[in-house]
């Protein structure tokens, strides 16, 4: 085969593919992985060696490659529902609204600053009562701080057209929600694909990962002062649907134009 030995320098750019293995070399459909500024790979090949004990010397007479493997750092400077259930190793579910809720107790003896979490997100239509016997008093929307969203409410004033009498009741309408459950998928093997371009000349190269499987491990900021950064770790595994004589081997290939 002809080599090219210019020298040239290197400085990727690129599409980062996540696609779920099958069977055998089959990939289901893939995923984007959005802005992934560093996508890395660290080879790892340790071995062992047999000094001799024929003479002084005690040199190195034998060395044996203990195993291959490569791990895959990529970095992600945005997410989608798909990126971030495999960052957390998680599952979505859809929660469809449900019908209202009267009369929801909240915890007693509240004082100013207290917060009260009701037991749903995405709320809306919400009153605030107390107990009064027969008839009860509604908090103005005025002396609470309410998140609708995140179903709290934060009590600003509690004396203002009072007194309340304890424990306070809320009315509420639980609203359509998306539920990402971290940590709650086993692991799955992947095809990661880069469909890479070098910057200095616009030189197209294609790297392929046949059976990346990375863990749900690590940092995750949700909450930063500057745009987040988010890390998929994981190892390139053997590959026993291809042949050690393929093209492109076990572990992973790197494809140029002919």
């Amino acid at each position: 085969m002809a080599q090219d030995f210019t020298f040239k320098p290197f400085s990727g750019v690129g599409i980062v593919g996540l696609f779920p293995r099958l069977t055998g070399t089959n990939v289901g459909g893939g995923i984007d992985l959005g802005e992934a500024p560093v996508f890395k790979v660290t080879q790892q090949v340790p071995f062992v060696e047999m000094n001799t004990s024929r003479d002084t010397s005690r040199g190195v007479a034998f060395r044996m490659a203990q195993r291959k493997g490569a791990n895959v750092e990529i970095q992600l400077r945005t997410v989608s529902d798909p990126v971030l259930a495999l960052l957390t190793g998680g599952a979505w579910t859809e929660i469809a609204a449900s019908t209202a809720v009267t009369g929801w107790v909240a915890p007693a003896d509240l004082v100013v600053g207290h917060m009260i979490r009701l037991p749903a997100k995405n709320v809306s239509a919400v009153t605030v009562t107390d107990s009064t016997a027969g008839s009860p008093k509604t908090l103005p929307p005025a002396q609470y701080d309410l998140d609708l969203m995140g179903g709290t409410l934060k009590l600003l004033d509690i004396a203002s057209g009072g007194p309340y009498v304890q424990p306070f009741k809320v009315n509420y309408t639980p609203g359509a929600v998306k539920v990402l459950g971290g940590l709650k998928v086993t692991d799955q093997e992947y095809l990661v694909q880069l469909n890479g371009t070098n910057a200095h000349d616009g030189e197209r190269g294609i790297f392929e990962g046949f059976k990346f499987r990375f863990a749900a491990d690590g940092d995750q900021d949700w909450i930063s002062e500057e745009y987040g950064t988010f890390t998929l770790r994981g190892a390139l595994l053997q590959d026993p649907a291809r042949t050690p004589s393929s093209a492109g081997g076990q572990y992973y290939d790197f494809i140029k134009a002919g």
